[in-house]
């Protein structure tokens, strides 16, 4: 004996996975001749469950990290982590530090992937760590470069816990972050989740110029120097842009200033 709901979710949510640029309300509904309220209601039960993440700027759902969480860190070596990994592990050699992936989930990021350089101490975050959003550089990179619509929902209600005494603890203190890695193109986590780790994050946009992943270049040097900020941003914003291009993003601007373009055609679409 099945469950109809239950055989019906899981079928929808293969859909959506089996789709590199994910599905509509609309598009499950005629796929599988069912209502548009019910199709609406399973999307929306499995995007508040983490399995989906709904993008509303153009209303496609598209699979979420929770999934991760069923399945060995190599099966997303297959697609994301297998594409990003390259740029991951040279970034990691040059500038002798540790790479992370990460993507967002609700208003956390969930760790996918980290290089360590070789013959060096670093720290090592475990593949399905979770982090708020506020307080690394890598959470605060995915929102700014969200559509504004998704960041007012990101901020809706969102709780800022402090974690060391730099961290983001305001609406208004994030929101002049966001404003400032949008014109820098990365965003910086100095000591704000973990004292003596300085973070460097920018983000991994698709073909739609909608945030996919983000990486960053972690340090536990002391000082972390403003020379050596502006070195492991550098490199970090081109492997992004290497890696979004990958992803089928097309863009000609100046290939360090890459993120001003994106976020003026998004401004104009």
């Amino acid at each position: 004996m099945t469950v109809r709901s239950v055989e019906k979710a899981l079928s929808i949510l293969e859909a959506v996975a089996a789709e590199r640029d994910g599905l509509t309300a609309q598009q499950i509904s005629d796929r599988f001749g069912l209502p548009y309220a019910t199709a609406h209601r399973m999307l929306t039960t499995l995007a508040r469950l983490g399995y989906l993440h709904f993008q509303r700027s153009n209303k496609i759902y598209r699979i979420g990290p929770r999934v991760l969480r069923l399945y060995n860190p190599g099966v997303h070596q297959a697609t994301l982590g297998r594409l990003v990994y390259p740029y991951m592990a040279k970034l990691s050699q040059d500038c002798g530090a540790a790479v992370h992936l990460a993507v967002r989930s609700g208003q956390e990021v969930v760790y996918l992937d980290t290089v360590l350089p070789p013959e060096a101490y670093a720290r090592y975050t475990p593949v399905g760590t979770r982090a708020p959003l506020h307080s690394t550089a890598l959470g605060k990179a995915l929102i700014a470069f969200s559509p504004d619509d998704e960041i007012e929902e990101i901020l809706e209600n969102y709780e800022f816990r402090p974690f060391t005494p730099n961290t983001i603890t305001s609406e208004a203190k994030l929101r002049d972050a966001i404003e400032q890695i949008r014109t820098n193109g990365f965003s910086f986590d100095d000591e704000e989740s973990t004292l003596g780790l300085h973070c460097v994050a920018s983000v991994i946009v698709n073909a739609h110029g909608l945030p996919e992943a983000a990486i960053s270049i972690s340090s536990e040097k002391a000082p972390f120097t403003e020379a050596d900020l502006q070195d492991h941003a550098a490199r970090v914003c081109d492997v992004c842009r290497d890696a979004s291009a990958a992803l089928g993003m097309q863009l000609s601007a100046d290939p360090r200033h890459w993120y001003t373009e994106l976020l003026q055609r998004r401004r104009t679409a």
